[in-house]
């Protein structure tokens, strides 16, 4: 990605790379989408994104860097 990466161009990417992907490989929705809840990944406007498009993140705190394989 050139320059920076704000939450309206991390929603684009979803759209862009990680749908069609999505519902090639997962149609049935059995994954857990995980990210490494940068401030960007968890503004309102990504939140609600995921939730429309039924993308289940991961549930964790950025604070356990131990267990943050990214």
């Amino acid at each position: 990605m050139d320059g920076n990466i704000n939450a309206r161009k991390y929603i684009d990417i979803i759209y862009e790379h990680f749908r069609p992907v999505d519902a090639r490989h997962f149609p049935q929705k059995n994954y857990i989408f995980q990210d490494d809840n940068a401030p960007i990944q968890r503004a309102r406007i990504v939140q609600v994104c995921k939730l429309q498009n039924n993308i289940h993140p991961m549930v964790w705190s950025a604070q356990i860097f131990d267990l943050n394989i990214i």
